[in-house]
């Protein structure tokens, strides 16, 4: 563990993911804050062997806020979306802020130690590990939400159990997942329809490239090069 703490800079926050679990899943009795000091002790040794990558954090305000919506929505965006975001970024910021509030109070009317934890977690492995840009259309880049995407299933683990020790949300929750599942259905439908839309991308074969194809190449593209 602290080999990996050294290894790589953005890994020097993640002891932060132990304090959370005495702060969240320990119950009372068995919290010990003095189990959890050694790594966090670590952690600010990482932190001041390479302070650029904390400072590079605090350069970029957008980095502040992870993309784990793309963990709750992994279709990606529509080019014009993103247009429309970019031309209107105080949609974006609304949109986060809406999304903050209802992870929230969602924590706050649920009370499980599951929920809390794997969104606190998710949040601060998001903002450690996701160092490099996501393509918000073809969510290159998108293996870095690995370790956040953990941490939110556990949340949902959290959720469902709070869910089933409240009756009355059941038949609501069972209701509401549903419509949510029609609904991403259908912008995945759309986002199919848009694409099939795009007008063909030029073909490359591998005289174009220096005789290098990509490791996952269209086939079109092999074809022609196998052609030649």
């Amino acid at each position: 563990g602290a080999a990996a703490l050294f290894a790589a800079p953005f890994n020097a926050c993640l002891p932060l993911l132990v304090l959370l679990h005495e702060a969240f899943i320990a119950t009372k009795t068995e919290r010990n804050w003095r189990r959890a000091m050694p790594f966090f002790v670590l952690g600010i040794l990482a932190l001041l062997q390479t302070p650029f990558a904390f400072a590079d954090i605090l350069d970029a305000p957008a980095r502040l806020i992870p993309p784990l919506h793309f963990v709750l929505y992994p279709i990606g965006f529509l080019p014009e979306t993103v247009e429309w975001f970019h031309r209107y970024p105080a949609t974006a910021w609304a949109c986060i802020a809406l999304a903050l509030a209802l992870a929230a109070l969602l924590i706050r009317k649920a009370r499980h130690p599951a929920l809390t934890f794997g969104a606190a977690a998710a949040f601060v492995a998001g903002w450690t590990w996701c160092v490099q840009p996501i393509d918000p259309v073809r969510l290159t880049g998108g293996g870095q939400l690995l370790l956040p995407a953990a941490f939110c299933m556990v949340a949902f683990a959290g959720f469902c159990h709070a869910v089933w020790r409240h009756r009355k949300w059941r038949r609501p929750v069972v209701l509401i997942t549903g419509l949510l599942c029609v609904l991403l259905f259908t912008l995945q439908w759309r986002a199919n329809w848009e694409w099939r839309q795009e007008p063909p991308r030029p073909r490359t074969s591998a005289t174009d490239t220096g005789g290098v194809l990509p490791l996952v190449p269209d086939e079109d593209a092999v074809d022609d090069a196998d052609q030649e």
